[in-house]
C-alpha cells in the first residue's frame, strides 16, 4: 500500500491536474480560439445544394463586404486588398484604406463604407435552400463598416440609414435574428450545425458571440477562427465559427401542435463588442457545413453588367418609346399584301391567326402588335389609351375595333374586353385578320381584307400591290376623325416589301415609290410619332425610310418581337429601331475605386453598332458603372451620372442605359 507521504505526493499532482484543466476551460470561455488552417475542400468551397435538404439560411451575401474582386484598392501597407489577385475578396485579403493615412480605423475622415444593396438595407435578405422564413433580419449589419466615424459630417457615408440608430452611441454591437422553418424530412434530428461568420478587421478581445437559443437561454460562446490568419495585415479578412447543437437551433414544431411536421428555428447572435472602433461583416449563417478557415481556390464567376448607350434627342433623361402621349392614340399598321404569308425566320410562334399558314411573315406582325398592346397595358393605359387598326395591300381599311357596337369603330382602349372572353379586344381582332385571296374588297364584318389589283399598258386585271400611300392617308384621317390631340398621336408601320402597283419598272409601280412622301411629311409635320419596320427579307430601308428616317428591317421573328416589346438593344443584339438612336463607340467602365475617372486599371469597352456594352464574368459585389462623356455633349442618364449595381452571384443585370444629349 502506498505511504501517507506518497498519498498526499499523488493528491497535491491530481489538484495541481485539476487546476490546470479549470484554467483550461475558463480560457475557452474568454479567448477565440485559433486553428490550425487545412486546406479547404472542395466540398467546403462550393457545396452542392441537396434539392431535398436544408444546407443553410444565411444573412447577407457572399459578394466581399460589397467590393467584389476589389481592383482598384489598397489596404493600410499599399497593397492590393486582394492578396492572391483571385476571386472576391475573401479570407486572408483585407479591407481598403480609404483615406490613405496607412492605417484602417476612424482617424481623420477614417474608412467608413456602405456597400449595402437595397435589399441588405431592408434588414430581411437572405440566402439558402429548403427553409422558410419566419422574420429573420440582420443584413443592414452586412457589407458596411460598423464605426463612429459613420455618423460624422464629413464621412462620405453621412446621412445613410445606420443599423438600430445613431452610430454615435452604438457603432459595434450587431444583431442577426434567425427565425425560420425546415420541413422535418429535409433535415434529420440531431444534424450537426454551425454559425459561420466572415469578419473584416475583427480585433475584438475575446472573440465571441453571445447566442440567445431557442430554449431562451443566452449563452457565450467562443468564436473559431484560422489561426493562418489572424494578427495578419492590418483590415484583414477572416472566416470564423461556433458549433451549435441541435437543440440550441431548433425545436419540435409538432409539440402543442405549434407548426406539425417542420422544425422551429429561433436563434438571435450578437456580437457584442462596444469598445471596437471599427469592423465589419460580410455575411452571416446557420448551416450544416462548418465554413472554411482557409483560403478557398478561386471561383470562376458569370455575373453580368450590360446596357446601351444611345443619344437622348429631347434631353429629357428617359429613351423615347414606340409609343408617345399620356394617354397615347396608337394606330397599328399591317402590311397585308400576299407575300406576308411566306414563311418567318426565327422562333416558333405557330399559327396566330389560325389561317393554316404556320410561322408565316403576317403571324409574325400580328404577334409584334399583340405584344404591343400589352405593353401599352403594362404601362398603365389598358383603360385610357386608343388602339386602331389599319390593314393595307393595294387599298387601305380600317379594322372594326368593337366585336359588339354595331358599325365599324375606329378605335377601342388596349385592355377592352368587350365580349368579356378574359382576351383584350385588341388581340381578338388580331388574332381574326386573315388574308382572302380571292376577295379584292375590304370585310370589315370579317377581317377579311382584298389582294389588290394591278394595270400594266392601261389593262387590269388580277394581282397584288402594295401601296404606302394609301394607308398613310388613311392613318392621317383617322387621327383627325378620333381628334387625337398634339403629340399623342403614334403611328407604327410594318410592311414584308416594297411599295409598288404592277410589275418592277413599270410607270405604276414607280409612282408607288415617292407618292407617299407627302404624307409621311404631314405626319411628321403634324406632330405624329412615326415608326417604321420592315419584316423579312423582302422589305427595304430606302423606301421605309421616307416614312421614318430610323427605319430598320428584321429578318427574323426574334428581332421584331424584342422591339416591341421594349427589350431591344438591352437583353438582346439586335437594333434599336423606333426609339431614340444608339451612339457606338462610347466608353463604358466600371469605376472599382469610385473616383470619377478611369483608372489603367478598371474594365472599359466601347458600345457596338448596337450601342451594346457588356462586362462578363464579373463576381458578387457592388459595382459603379460610368462613362467618358466625348466632347460635345452632355449625360442626361442615369441620373447622378453614374449606376450603381449590386450583382448576386451569377446574376445578370440589363438595362444599366446611359444617355447624351448634344450640347
Amino acid at each position: 500500500m502506498p505511504s501517507t507521504t506518497t498519498k498526499l505526493i499523488m493528491k497535491k499532482k491530481l489538484i495541481a491536474l485539476l487546476m490546470v484543466m479549470l484554467l483550461g476551460a475558463m480560457s475557452v470561455l474568454v479567448s477565440p480560439v485559433p486553428a490550425l488552417a487545412q486546406a479547404a475542400t472542395e466540398a467546403q468551397c462550393n457545396p452542392t445544394p441537396l434539392a431535398n435538404a436544408f444546407d443553410f439560411i444565411r444573412i447577407g451575401d457572399v459578394d466581399g463586404f460589397g467590393y467584389g474582386v476589389g481592383k482598384g484598392y489598397v489596404g493600410s501597407d499599399g497593397k492590393a486588398i486582394n492578396a492572391d489577385n483571385k476571386g472576391i475578396i475573401s479570407t486572408g485579403d483585407v479591407l481598403p484604406d480609404l483615406n490613405g493615412d496607412g492605417k484602417i480605423s476612424n482617424r481623420g475622415e477614417g474608412d467608413p463604407f456602405d456597400n449595402r444593396s437595397d435589399k441588405e438595407l431592408a434588414g430581411t435578405y437572405l440566402q439558402g435552400h429548403n427553409y422558410i422564413d419566419d422574420g429573420s433580419t440582420g443584413s443592414d449589419y452586412t457589407d458596411l463598416s460598423l464605426g463612429k466615424s459613420f455618423g460624422y459630417k464629413t464621412s462620405p457615408t453621412y446621412g445613410r440609414p445606420f443599423p438600430d440608430g445613431d452610430p454615435k452611441t452604438l457603432p459595434n454591437q450587431p444583431g442577426f435574428k434567425f427565425r425560420f422553418l425546415v420541413e422535418k424530412d429535409k433535415l434529420p434530428e440531431g444534424t450537426p450545425l454551425f454559425f459561420n461568420i466572415m469578419l473584416g478587421d475583427y480585433d475584438v478581445e475575446p472573440g465571441q458571440i453571445n447566442l440567445r437559443a431557442v430554449s431562451g437561454n443566452t449563452l457565450t460562446i467562443p468564436l473559431t477562427a484560422s489561426e493562418k490568419v489572424t494578427g495578419g495585415r492590418n483590415g484583414i479578412v477572416e472566416p470564423a465559427y461556433v458549433p451549435l447543437k441541435f437543440t440550441q437551433v431548433f425545436k419540435d414544431g409538432d409539440k402543442k401542435g405549434k407548426q406539425p411536421g417542420y422544425w422551429i428555428g429561433a436563434v438571435d447572435v450578437d456580437l457584442d463588442a462596444p469598445d471596437e472602433p471599427y469592423t465589419a461583416f460580410d455575411y452571416a449563417e446557420i448551416g450544416t457545413q462548418q465554413i472554411p478557415l482557409a483560403p478557398c481556390p478561386p471561383k470562376e464567376y458569370k455575373g453580368e453588367i450590360r446596357g446601351l448607350k444611345w443619344d437622348d434627342s429631347d434631353g429629357d433623361g428617359d429613351r423615347s418609346t414606340l409609343i408617345s402621349g399620356n394617354p397615347p392614340y396608337a394606330m397599328f399598321v399591317i402590311d397585308l399584301s400576299p407575300s406576308t404569308k411566306e414563311r418567318f425566320q426565327g422562333s416558333n410562334m405557330g399559327d396566330v391567326n389560325g389561317d393554316g399558314n404556320v410561322n408565316s411573315i403576317l403571324d409574325g406582325e400580328l404577334k409584334a402588335f399583340i405584344t404591343l398592346n400589352q405593353q401599352l397595358i403594362d404601362q398603365g393605359f389598358g383603360d385610357t389609351g386608343k388602339v386602331s387598326i389599319i390593314g393595307f395591300g393595294y387599298k387601305a381599311s380600317n379594322v372594326d375595333m368593337d366585336p359588339v357596337a354595331p358599325g365599324i369603330q375606329l378605335a377601342t382602349s388596349p385592355g377592352a374586353d368587350k365580349n368579356n372572353n378574359g382576351k383584350p379586344d385588341v388581340e381578338d381582332l388580331l388574332s381574326s385578320i386573315k388574308m382572302d385571296y380571292n376577295r379584292f374588297f375590304a370585310n370589315t364584318a370579317t377581317n377579311s381584307f382584298e389582294v389588290g389589283a394591278y394595270y400594266v399598258n392601261g389593262r387590269g386585271g388580277r394581282g397584288t400591290g402594295t401601296n404606302y400611300e394609301s394607308d398613310l392617308q388613311l392613318a392621317i384621317s383617322t387621327l383627325q376623325r378620333l381628334n387625337a390631340p398634339t403629340g399623342k398621336g403614334n403611328v407604327v408601320f410594318i410592311s414584308d416589301g416594297v411599295p409598288g402597283g404592277g410589275l418592277e419598272g413599270t410607270p405604276q409601280f414607280n409612282i408607288f415609290q415617292t407618292n407617299y412622301v407627302d404624307e409621311a411629311n404631314t405626319l411628321q409635320n403634324t406632330k405624329v410619332n412615326v415608326t417604321a419596320f420592315g419584316a423579312g427579307s423582302g422589305a427595304k430601308i430606302p423606301p421605309l425610310a421616307k416614312i421614318d428616317s430610323r427605319a430598320e428591317v428584321f429578318t427574323t421573328t426574334d428581332e421584331l418581337i424584342a422591339v416591341f416589346n421594349g427589350t431591344s438593344g438591352t437583353t438582346t443584339t439586335t437594333g434599336t429601331s423606333g426609339l431614340e438612336p444608339v451612339l457606338p463607340g462610347v466608353t463604358i467602365y466600371l469605376d472599382l475605386n469610385n473616383n470619377g475617372t478611369l483608372d489603367s486599371n478598371e474594365p472599359s469597352q466601347k458600345t457596338n453598332d448596337q450601342g451594346l456594352y457588356q462586362f462578363t464574368d464579373l463576381a458578387p459585389g457592388t459595382y459603379v458603372v460610368r462613362e467618358v462623356v466625348d466632347s460635345g455633349y452632355k449625360q442626361t442618364a442615369p441620373s447622378g451620372g453614374f449606376a450603381k449595381v449590386t450583382l448576386g452571384e451569377d446574376e445578370i443585370v440589363s438595362d444599366i442605359n446611359f444617355g447624351n444629349t448634344s450640347n
